[in-house]
């Protein structure tokens, strides 16, 4: 495709005339055109155009306005000169085309089609399905020329002051269009087939505050002209917010493992099973319409008079720790997670692709010192680890929040905003009141991590007789399900199975002369951890690895094993149960090193 590209290029463009026989050009065209169908690789233009002869004029006419419009765009026709002059009008005009045009393919395929539909007709249902979905990838580059020439940056993560200055000015011609871009992404939502009637409401509510003339005249000719009007623009921006974010949460939610068990079956870089979803996400439609939002909801939010606090709430929820801030969000950056007691973070700087738990389960909330987009991975991340966090760059609260490090802290973190205040005697009292009554009605303790129990010999035990202590919970889990298999009329079979308990490594490694080397190795990648260098981290880590894998495996060992499975045929599932969740159920023995 890049080489016919490059010829057609050759033979239309840099050509003279008269270079080129013209009925071999025009050939060559032709066999362009069949070769991107082909490989379905047709622009939105190119699919609706193909098939605009059969359509009827209303909807010829739709897409001619789109052509027009993306043409004036491509041919630098409508300039260069921002969002209030004729680039931003021809970016407004292609983006209500797009909805448009898409909305009319749309609603052709609402219908279903009968079992003995001719070929043709399932053709033309098909390219009508490719051309709708291609609608949809050319609204999500138009919203992103339509934030560009804003002056909110090609990639949404650092909104510029001329974006945010024109919104917290209330200025009614940038609001109006900042308005009709998010109608017209909520729009391409619906068609999406995601809250269709939420979304056509929220739309007409932006509608109303940002563009009616009558609705302005009574608030100032601003959509947050008086606090009436902010509050009502408000309360709509956060139904679009909720909006995007449950369509984000739904997918990840479809999804669930399945990329990451795609990922590690293929022997695939973890990552790109971790952020799959997200991918998807970040390229959807939603996610231009969040790039709007977060900055038009902190301007109706300030101009309101109720952003509690200055912050900016992401991820709901409440936490409690020792406030400690650090640079970034980083393994080891909020100490060591094994030894360290709940913390939540107060962090400076983030580009929005960090994940919470990476500085380790006891961090428990996170207060940003910077705006973050909601549908950043740092955000996607925190709202599925259900970890509270708030975003300001609001100056009071962040003096306010130094105020409080090292103390302990409550994180309350709602629709309305977020409050950061020290834990009083009235909290701890309230807690220990609430323990002694649970303590009163039920006998149930609350879990805390087990013990692990070490062994002193290289064995293998019979899973059923697998515990938390001796194990892990993968373990364990596995040996609850056998002997549930095996109680009469279970309805199902497991197969049989073995496990190595805690302290067989430790073992071999000691019988092999390395046990001194392996607590070193222990003892480096804690500090390695607590230095917060990730290459550190990964050094020492690579270290231990590397030492482990050089001690032999024992074959009296080996012969144990083999010996369980002798009258089992078949493939024999090896599980590690030195993983997060695994450990989360254990307290790790002084100097043992949780890897596989």
């Amino acid at each position: 495709m890049i080489s016919v590209d490059q010829m057609l290029r050759r033979l239309t463009v840099d050509a003279y005339e008269g270079q080129y026989n013209q009925d071999f050009v025009n050939e060559f065209c032709l066999f362009a055109k069949e070769l991107k169908k082909f490989f379905n690789a047709s622009s939105a233009l190119e699919r609706v155009d193909a098939l605009r002869p059969n359509l009827e004029q209303d909807a010829q006419a739709k897409i001619d306005e789109l052509q027009a419009s993306m043409w004036a765009i491509e041919s630098g026709e409508a300039g260069h000169d921002g969002i209030l002059g004729g680039e931003g009008s021809a970016v407004m005009r292609a983006l209500r085309a797009s909805v448009a045009v898409r909305a009319h393919f749309g609603s052709a395929l609402e219908t279903g089609m009968r079992n003995d539909a001719p070929d043709e007709s399932v053709a033309t249902r098909q390219e009508y399905r490719l051309a709708e979905i291609a609608l949809e990838e050319l609204a999500f580059v138009v919203m992103a020329r339509a934030l560009q020439c804003s002056g909110a940056g090609v990639d949404g993560e650092q909104d510029s002051q001329y974006f945010v200055g024109m919104l917290n000015g209330g200025d009614a011609a940038f609001w109006r269009i900042a308005g009709e871009a998010t109608v017209a992404g909520l729009r391409h939502v619906a068609i999406s087939g995601w809250k269709g009637g939420e979304c056509e409401a929220t739309a007409k509510d932006l509608e109303a505050w940002c563009g009616d003339a009558a609705v302005l005249a009574q608030s100032g000719g601003s959509p947050i002209g008086t606090r009436e009007a902010a509050l009502r623009l408000r309360a709509t921006l956060q139904r679009v917010r909720r909006i995007v974010e449950s369509h984000a949460d739904a997918l990840s939610e479809a999804y669930g493992d399945v990329p990451t068990d795609i990922a590690n079956a293929f022997g695939l870089p973890e990552h790109l099973g971790v952020t799959h979803v997200e991918a998807l996400v970040r390229a959807g439609v939603p996610f231009q319409i969040s790039r709007y939002v977060a900055p038009m909801l902190r301007a109706a939010s300030d101009a309101a008079g109720c952003r509690p606090g200055g912050y900016d709430a992401v991820s709901l929820g409440v936490a409690r720790g020792v406030l400690v801030e650090c640079q970034s969000i980083e393994p080891g950056s909020l100490g060591d997670p094994l030894t360290s007691g709940p913390v939540v973070a107060l962090a400076w700087t983030a580009d929005g692709d960090e994940e919470v738990r990476a500085a380790g389960a006891h961090v428990k909330g996170v207060v940003l010192a910077r705006d973050l987009p909601h549908l950043s991975h740092l955000a996607i991340r925190a709202r599925q680890e259900k970890t509270p966090l708030a975003a300001t760059e609001d100056a009071s609260a962040l003096h306010a929040a130094r105020g409080l490090l090292g103390k302990e802290v409550i994180l309350e973190v709602t629709p309305d905003g977020a409050t950061l205040r020290a834990v009083t005697a009235a909290d701890v009292a309230i807690e220990l009141s609430a323990a002694t009554s649970a303590a009163g009605v039920s006998s149930t303790i609350v879990a805390t991590p087990s013990p692990t129990t070490l062994t002193s010999k290289p064995e293998c035990l019979p899973l059923d007789s697998a515990t938390l202590e001796t194990a892990g919970a993968k373990a364990t889990t596995c040996a609850d399900l056998a002997r549930v298999a095996a109680r009469p009329n279970s309805g199902f079979k497991t197969k049989p199975g073995v496990f190595l308990p805690f302290g067989v490594m430790e073992t071999v490694c000691v019988a092999a002369g390395l046990g001194q080397a392996l607590a070193d190795a222990a003892t480096l990648t804690g500090v390695a951890a607590k230095s917060g260098d990730p290459n550190s981290v990964e050094t020492a880590c690579s270290a231990a690895r590397a030492l482990i894998r050089s001690v032999p495996f024992p074959p009296e060992l080996a012969t144990q094993i083999a010996g369980a499975f002798v009258s089992t045929t078949g493939k024999v599932l090896s599980q590690s149960p030195h993983t997060a969740s695994a450990i989360a159920h254990t307290r790790p023995a002084k100097g043992r090193l949780p890897l596989p």
